[in-house]
């Protein structure tokens, strides 16, 4: 690997469900599926010696308060609630400086 710098990503794909409730709450409305990713990178990573350690990554999905932010029932008078959030999947790329196709993918779902 000589003296190529690089650069770590790692992706989650996020789903969450939402109900939404009509005006006094009496009736749920319809279910709807709320999508999005976090995407945590690492500082740029320089060899020492033709050696490159990459730290360990961790990300998080996020909290049903986050979601109920983003997500807006069709309606502006119903309100919403967040009953599950789940990570669905993930990518873990390690890229070197100057070149676009990843050297290391890794990729899954749940």
């Amino acid at each position: 690997m000589g003296n190529t710098n690089a650069n770590t990503t790692l992706t989650l794909d996020i789903q969450a469900d939402v109900v939404c409730h009509n005006p006094g709450n009496r009736n749920v409305v319809e279910p709807h599926s709320y999508t999005d990713t976090v995407t945590v990178g690492s500082p740029v990573l320089r060899p020492r010696n033709g050696t490159l350690v990459a730290p360990s990554t961790t990300a998080f999905a996020p909290s049903p308060d986050a979601v109920d932010a983003e997500f807006r029932c069709p309606n502006p008078r119903w309100t919403d609630e967040v009953t599950s959030v789940n990570i669905t999947g993930y990518t873990y790329e390690l890229t070197f400086v100057g070149f676009d196709d990843p050297a290391i993918l890794v990729s899954g779902t749940f």
